[in-house]
């Protein structure tokens, strides 16, 4: 799923796509993405 950028972005969404998986609220991504935007 990793085809599309290999910069990180696709990462990070891997990783907001699991967090619900697993049964995280989709409000404890937000912070994440914030966080992962702010480091690049």
């Amino acid at each position: 799923m990793t085809t599309r950028l290999p910069e990180g972005p696709t990462e990070a969404e891997d990783d907001a796509e699991d967090e619900p998986a697993l049964g995280a609220a989709p409000e404890a991504q937000s912070p994440s993405q914030s966080e992962q935007m702010a480091a690049e």
